[in-house]
């Protein structure tokens, strides 16, 4: 006596998972190329900072430098505001970028973040002041009254140097806040909880089929 027995239903078979010597390969050359995005846009933010700065003019009066009028002592304070500009939209679009690209480890990622956008920030301040105007106040000891003078590129206090940062662990948290799957574990972990491919036996979420004797 034969009887039918209902098919079983195929299971797919679980994805094969990636080696750990390559994915900490991964893992270590995409935070090494993050930090090395970060260096560059530095660089490349010292230089707009200078070049968008309009400094401040004074004249040499009995051997200091002196603002030539009250409108002038506004643009004292627009070197750090510019510095802040660039340094926080900056850190976002690359904290953005950062998130979308590495999805390996976010420990790691987030690490590589910091590391970058300090490095970021002070590339972006050295290469500034670099290419700024001699400090008129050494200047004016030694050259004759009345000679104008432009001010020098500085940033007042040390919470704008946050800048970099700040931007970018903002675009990096937005960015993993209001995307799904954030990393390769946590979707597979995701899937294992819908019972999707990758799930095994007594998974939550995964119901064996029923078999029939007769």
């Amino acid at each position: 006596m034969t009887t039918d027995l209902p098919a079983t239903p195929a299971v797919a078979a679980p994805p094969a998972r990636p080696r750990p010597r390559r994915r900490w390969r991964r893992i270590v050359v995409e935070n090494l190329a993050v930090v090395a995005v970060f260096v560059a846009a530095g660089v490349g933010g010292g230089f707009l900072w200078s070049r968008l700065w309009d400094p401040p003019m004074g004249a040499v009066q009995d051997g200091e430098w002196l603002y030539l009028d009250y409108a002038t002592i506004g643009h004292v304070f627009s070197g750090t505001a510019l510095y802040v500009v660039i340094g926080v939209l900056g850190g976002l679009a690359l904290g953005i970028l950062a998130a979308f690209a590495c999805r390996a480890s976010e420990v790691v990622t987030l690490a590589a973040i910091l590391v970058g956008s300090a490095l970021a920030g002070y590339l972006a301040y050295r290469i500034g002041l670099e290419r700024s105007p001699a400090n008129p106040r050494l200047l004016a000891l030694v050259l004759p009254d009345e000679t104008v003078l432009p001010g020098a590129l500085r940033v007042s206090g040390h919470s704008p140097f946050v800048a970099w940062p700040f931007g970018a662990l903002v675009g990096l948290a937005t960015t993993y806040l209001f995307t799904s799957g954030v990393s390769a574990g946590a979707d597979n972990a995701r899937r294992v909880e819908l019972g999707g491919p990758g799930a095994g036996p007594g998974t939550p979420g995964v119901t064996a089929a029923p078999t029939h004797r007769g």
